[in-house]
């Protein structure tokens, strides 16, 4: 299963039936006279577990933490949400600039949100790095270490993003969308500075290029 219809053929279709699994890079645009804008959807799942490396602090979550919805895998998308439908809201971007993806985006239901930013996706090799934030009700809170966040440790490390690939090969971005996963060697919960490491995947699409 890949990403969903290409921008301009979902725009004539009802968004309760538009997320069907075909490639992002798909079908040739259809031209629409006076087109409905389509909602930015998207899914996430999140993994939050262990220690991270030459932090000056253990992970606190002892067991770890899952959270997300849509159940994306790297080797399925899973269900897109659209913006405003099942208590999910989605705002994202996914732009090319030369020759690297900028993107940002900001996935939500109920009491769990991912939000990811990236300005060197690079568009040869579809790997980057990026910042994250990653929150599940009250308890559970946690985002990319910096100088600020994470006074003790020297250099903090980003985390990683490289785009998914269908199943026949083709990686999974284009202006205004993407499937990709996130890898974070080091992500901290400032209000009790517990340091982990963390992993996710996600989909965003329809987004503004």
């Amino acid at each position: 299963m890949t990403l969903g219809l290409d921008l301009a053929l979902r725009r004539l279709i009802p968004r309760a039936v538009a997320l069907l699994p075909i490639s992002v890079l798909g079908v040739s645009a259809v031209s629409c006279s006076d087109p409905v804008p389509v909602a930015a959807a998207g899914n996430f799942a999140v993994k939050i577990a262990g220690d991270a490396p030459g932090a000056p602090k253990r992970c606190s979550l002892g067991g770890g933490a899952v959270f997300g919805f849509g159940d994306p895998t790297s080797s399925e998308p899973g269900d897109r949400t659209s913006d405003g439908d099942d208590k999910v809201s989605v705002s994202c971007k996914v732009r090319k600039s030369g020759d690297h993806y900028v993107i940002s985006g900001t996935v939500a239901r109920n009491a769990d949100s991912f939000f990811i930013s990236s300005d060197d996706l690079d568009a040869t090799s579809n790997i980057g790095s990026a910042r994250i934030n990653a929150v599940s009700g009250k308890t559970i809170g946690y985002s990319t270490c910096t100088a600020i966040s994470c006074p003790q440790v020297s250099d903090p490390p980003l985390c990683t993003l490289e785009v998914l690939k269908d199943r026949a090969g083709e990686a999974q971005v284009k202006p205004g969308a993407i499937w990709a996963q996130v890898t974070c060697p080091m992500v901290v919960a400032p209000s009790d500075q517990s340091y982990c490491q963390a992993n996710a995947q996600f989909v965003l699409e329809n987004c503004e290029e």
